[in-house]
Parts: structure tokens; C-alpha cells; sequence
């Protein structure tokens, strides 16, 4: 990965947010990227560059300070599209993901999402938890949770989920190559054998 262009696009994201996380804080630019204003950030990291302190292994970690402050304090409408970019970068972000799922709001589930996509998260409660919900992004993330070979019959319906996120899921749960009489596994007993329909959006 390359840490500098990371860290410049990272960094243009952040707002003036205060995220409440360990009460003993690291100095300079992580502190700011934790705790700080949008200019306290770009003054500390200057400062840093300037005095040569930007190596590898700082610049490793304050790029995770300003991914952990972008996850906890993701509220706004292009929230969930910054959120979902961390899948290649969920590992040392997860427990801030694990804290943002678990609230109930489109973020939550995406936060969600991101942890199951990563194989980070076990997907077994989910079907079960969402599969007949009104609320798409939730049953999106059932619909990717979908991958135990009982759950053929609720993935797919969600196939032809009228909301694109579930048929998203459904895909993205899909098997590369069916099992051997995948045609045949009975379903779990009890999962509905489609989810509700919803607009898209």
C-alpha cells in the first residue's frame, strides 16, 4: 500500500469531529487526527514532515487515527461509500467497525458488510436476523451473509431483491461453483423463501 497517497486523501475527508476514543492520547499528528480540528491535523503533520518524523511507521499509524475518526464519526450521506472503501483495509480498523455496526443506521450495516466481506465477521446470525426486514441495507447484509448452502432458496430471491443492494449481496454470497446437488439442500426450516421487495435507491 502506498501510505502517503493514502494519507493526503484520508485526510482531505476529515472534518472538525471530536471522536471519543482512548483517554490517554498519542502526541502530534495522531492526537490531532483523533481529537483535533481539520487545520490542528494539517499543522501537526507539516510540523512532522518538516522535523523528518513522517517515516513508514508514523505515517502507518496516523492513517489508521484518521480511519478510526472517519468510522466513528460517519453520519452524512457519503458516509456509507467511505465506509465501504476500507474492505481492503478492514484488519487494523475492525474493533471501530465492530463498535459502528453496532448501531442502525445504513453506516452500521455497511460497517457490517465490510467485516463480513473481509471474512472477519461470521455470517451465521444474519439471515436469520435479517432476511424479512423493510430496511435494504440490512437486508443487503443478509443477503451476503447468505452463504451456507441451507440459504439457496432465501439467495435467490434476493436475486430479484427490488432494492440493488440486496441483489448485490445475493451475488456476492453466490457460490463460484455449486455445490455437488446444491439444487437439492433443503433450506433452513423456517427462513422465509423471499424478502420484501423495496425501491431502489
Amino acid at each position: 500500500m502506498r501510505f502517503r497517497p493514502l494519507l493526503a486523501r484520508l485526510v482531505l475527508g476529515v472534518g472538525p469531529l471530536v471522536l471519543g476514543v482512548a483517554a490517554c492520547a498519542p502526541k502530534g499528528p495522531v492526537r490531532a487526527a483523533l481529537h483535533g480540528t481539520l487545520d490542528d491535523l494539517r499543522q501537526e503533520i507539516a510540523a512532522a514532515a518538516a522535523a523528518g518524523r513522517l517515516d513508514r511507521a508514523a505515517t502507518t499509524e496516523l492513517a489508521e487515527a484518521v480511519l478510526r475518526r472517519e468510522i466513528a464519526s460517519a453520519r452524512d450521506r457519503d458516509a456509507v461509500s467511505r465506509v465501504r472503501s476500507l474492505r481492503l483495509c478492514a484488519r487494523p480498523v475492525e474493533d471501530d467497525l465492530r463498535r459502528r455496526g453496532e448501531g442502525n443506521d445504513a453506516i452500521a450495516a455497511e460497517a457490517l458488510l465490510v467485516l463480513l466481506a473481509s471474512g472477519r465477521l461470521d455470517p451465521e446470525p444474519f439471515v436469520e436476523r435479517y432476511a424479512t426486514t423493510t430496511d435494504a441495507p440490512f437486508r443487503a447484509l443478509a443477503a451476503r451473509a447468505a452463504v451456507d448452502p441451507r440459504d439457496v432458496l432465501f439467495r435467490r430471491a434476493a436475486f430479484v431483491d427490488g432494492d440493488r443492494r440486496g441483489r448485490s449481496g445475493a451475488f456476492a454470497a453466490a457460490p463460484a461453483r455449486p455445490a455437488p446437488g446444491g439444487l437439492q439442500v433443503a433450506p433452513r426450516a423456517g427462513r422465509p423463501p423471499a424478502a420484501p421487495r423495496a425501491s431502489d435507491s
